[in-house]
């Protein structure tokens, strides 16, 4: 792969090349790994003069090397009369990693070409020149530089769009793999900060790792790096000092960084060293710089605890002063000051940092160390005043990731009602996560929950988000309801559209639950249509939608990658609850799409032991993933953590989810008896409790040997009473396995018609139809609606099932 192509650097090389065609010296700079040496090659193959490499021996001696590879000897004292006798041939001199040659054969070198004249073409990393360490080498290559014949070229770190092409090459030449989506191409530009080299040997690790199509490459926060990892990380930050390399670590701390944030307390001259070197570049958030994580991560590797904490309490006094002089910093910002800051010494920093911590407290108690909010939310409440609800609504939180569900249970006793809406939410949050809690039940929680429309008075959107909600709650919660028959009641006049959609988005869940798939994707599409799915801009929102839509296989691979870019973004900004709820929604994707590696990749994602309540379902999918490889041993051992949780938990719908487990390993195992003896006792409870779950039921049946014709009677019979896509396709695959004639063939449908349903299962528009066949849009959607009729569709199906050969049946929900 050392020959592989590096985008990106088309205008260094032309600068380079004119420069050479008028006599001149160039200095190829930049930093380790970034495709010097490549550059200085292709020079090589496109000069119209012969060249000489010189290369480094030891004893103050070089090696110079013709281009049929003979090398001849010189010392130190012969360099200058070696540099006239090649200016005399034309000659042109080539020299690899000049700033690794001793100090004193530099400055021989350099003043033998300055002196007769050569043209000299040299490679060296900038941040040397204005180095420290060595003043006598630093000084050396200055005189080089600041010649006039010398015309410096500087070689970048590549863009996002760049190390896109040379991962895509990479993937496709060398490991026979598809082109990376766009989280994993962000993710790996992050990574390596777009250098080629780290690229290079990163994409490699992916590949060994079976990683190219995981959420990212390699995790620089436990992942091992190999020793070619490690050696070109080393290479980029050997030059600097342990206060360049602190800096370093606390940036990859901070995140991708406004530039203007790190000027109040980095040394303009160390920002410049580490952009030279190669170590910082562009974000792929837009107007911010970010570090090479990798490089920083082998940076904090090399320092002291006490030298990168005084590096941190810096940095974190000049993002107080920010703070406290009005400028809003971001969250990972506001956490790494409550964090570092020092007391400050004047009340109104003091007053700041409180702030900053009271923010920062409920980010951490959502984080992947939520310990560390314990004593950050302490520090707020133990001060005298008015007991800040987000300080308590955190400690609370962070009670209940760490175990301690007891404590929350104490302290969420004493929070006095919200004052808004966002308080309200943090406090739902918190006790949601009570009520639901399998270890030591709810009461207290569904006691307070149950006067949470009272919450602000009048306000008719949280009367809305907060009736809609109390009855989610109780069908999670409540044994005793009955999930079919409960109504969530209709919003309330003056709401807002947000709370309107959050209504909607429980009634979809409950409508998909109830196999009523037309009427929740109905109810899902207003809101899609204005924000998207990848701009929902409410989680909550988003969450239920993406439920709704697995549950129904409505638009799967739009979710999939959906959900991808909300994981890595959760990912970066270390949140780690919102990241379980992302990754488990992931792998019940990955499950209902048979795909066994994507469920272990989807849970791998989780940096933290689940909680018991997480565990559950992680259990459940985990139980999945290995029967679909044939595992029964370790699927039986995943589920029997499962079996101590109640059937009727989380509405019935988990005991339904670990029946159609056992269902599948039974399958696996050859147990079809058993398999089909489990089907005959749950489908009247799917029937009854969930319709969702009817048509992998039946699909299990069928693998487990039930006859196909009186699989097809039953499945005619549900497909009357419910509006499941996923039983449709399932009829229409045991016809065809029985040989009888199938009522969604094209052949129905008249010409015209035929021709615009297959634009439209193509992925068409109903506008690029229209503007393709010369029609107006309202012909395209009446032909649509007879064809549906013809074939006998519901709303919610697409017109893909009736193009396409049978998919991939799925056994989990």
């Amino acid at each position: 792969m050392n020959k592989e192509l590096i985008w990106g650097r088309d205008e260094p090389l032309c600068r380079a090349m004119w420069a050479l065609d008028h006599r001149r010296n160039v200095l190829i700079t930049g930093g380790r790994g970034a495709g010097r040496t490549r550059i200085l090659s292709a020079l090589t193959t496109t000069m119209s003069t012969p060249s000489v490499r010189v290369r480094q021996r030891p004893g103050g001696m070089i090696s110079v090397f013709d281009s049929a590879g003979a090398a001849a000897v010189v010392e130190e004292a012969r360099v200058p009369a070696m540099v006239a006798d090649l200016v005399a041939d034309e000659t042109t001199i080539l020299v690899d990693d000049l700033d690794r040659f001793p100090a004193g054969l530099i400055e021989t070198l350099i003043g033998a070409v300055l002196h007769h004249g050569a043209t000299f073409v040299a490679i060296t990393c900038p941040a040397v020149v204005a180095s420290a360490v060595d003043r006598r080498l630093a000084a050396a290559l200055k005189t080089l530089c600041e010649h006039p014949r010398t015309v410096s070229v500087m070689i970048e770190p590549l863009s996002l769009a760049d190390s896109t092409r040379l991962s895509d090459s990479l993937r496709t030449r060398h490991f026979g793999s598809e082109p990376g989506d766009d989280v994993w191409n962000s993710a790996l530009h992050r990574l390596t900060g777009g250098n080629p080299a780290l690229i290079e040997k990163t994409v490699e690790f992916a590949a060994a790792a079976h990683r190219l199509d995981a959420l990212m490459p390699l995790d620089p926060a436990c992942d091992p790096l190999t020793g070619r990892i490690v050696d070109i990380a080393q290479d980029m930050i050997a030059s600097l000092t342990s206060d360049e390399l602190c800096v370093l670590s606390v940036i990859r701390e901070l995140g991708p960084t406004p530039l203007r944030y790190l000027r109040v307390a980095v040394t303009a001259g160390t920002l410049a060293t580490l952009r030279d070197c190669g170590l910082l570049s562009a974000s792929t958030d837009t107007f911010n710089i970010a570090a090479c994580e990798i490089a920083a991560r082998v940076a904090a590797d090399r320092l002291g605890r006490a030298e990168i904490e005084g590096c941190r309490g810096r940095v974190a006094a000049g993002l107080l002063g920010l703070a406290t002089s009005g400028t809003r910093l971001g969250i990972r910002a506001v956490t790494f000051c409550a964090r570092y800051a020092p007391e400050p010494g004047d009340e109104c920093g003091i007053a700041t940092l409180q702030q900053l911590r009271d923010s920062a407290a409920l980010a951490v108690a959502r984080s992947s160390r939520p310990a560390d909010a314990i004593r950050m939310a302490g520090l707020v409440l133990d001060r005298p005043g008015p007991v800040p609800v987000r300080s308590r609504v955190a400690l609370a939180l962070a009670y209940d990731a760490v175990g301690r569900g007891a404590d929350a249970d104490v302290l969420l006793a004493d929070v006095p009602p919200p004052a808004d809406p966002e308080e309200a939410t943090l406090l739902v949050r918190a006790l949601v996560n009570r009520l639901v809690a399998i270890e030591d039940g709810g009461a207290q929680a569904r006691e307070r929950l149950s006067v949470i429309s009272e919450w602000l008075g009048d306000d008719p959107s949280w009367g809305t988000i907060a009736e809609s909600a109390m009855t989610m709650f109780r069908i999670l919660s409540d044994p005793t309801v009955e999930p079919l028959e409960m109504q969530i009641p209709a919003a309330r006049p003056g709401a807002d559209a947000d709370a309107v959609a959050y209504r909607d988005a429980n009634v979809a869940v409950l409508s998909a639950l109830r196999g009523n798939g037309g009427a929740a994707i109905a109810l899902m599409e207003p809101r899609r249509q204005r924000h998207g799915l990848d701009a929902e801009p409410r989680l909550d929102i988003y969450q239920r939608h993406v439920l709704t839509s697995i549950m129904l296989q409505h638009d799967l691979p739009a979710v999939r990658a959906s959900l991808r870019r909300r994981m890595l973004t959760a990912r970066c900004v270390d949140r780690q609850d919102d990241l379980t709820v992302l990754a488990i929604l992931d792998a019940a994707l990955h499950a209902r799409l048979g795909d066994a590696d994507g469920i272990f990749g989807s849970l791998s994602c989780l940096r933290l032991a689940p909680s018991a309540n997480t565990r559950v379902w992680t259990d459940l999918l985990l139980a999945v993933g290995y029967a679909m490889v044939g595992d029964v041993i370790n699927a039986s051992a995943a589920l029997a953590r499962a079996e101590a949780v109640p059937s009727t938990w989380a509405g019935r719908a988990y005991g339904l989810a670990r029946t159609v487990t056992h269902v599948l390993i039974d399958v696996i195992a050859g147990r079809s008896h058993l398999a089909l003896h489990r089907i005959g006792l749950e489908l009247p409870l799917a029937e009854r409790h969930a319709p969702v779950f009817l048509p992998t039921m039946l699909e299990l049946a069928l693998r487990a040997g039930m006859r196909p014709s009186d699989l097809l009677s039953r499945a005619t019979g549900y497909a009357r009473r419910f509006d499941l896509p996923a039983l449709t396709a399932l009829i229409e695959q045991v016809r065809e396995t029985l040989g009888e004639p199938s009522v969604r063939s094209l052949d129905r449908l008249t010409a015209r018609e035929r021709e615009v349903v297959l634009l439209a299962a193509s992925g068409h528009t109903n506008a690029v139809i229209a503007e393709r066949l010369h029609l107006s849009i309202r012909t395209v959607e009446s032909h649509l609606h007879h064809a549906r009729t013809r074939l006998g569709m519901s709303r919610s199906e697409r017109f893909e099932v009736v193009t396409r050969v049978a998919p991939r049946r799925v056994f989990a929900v």
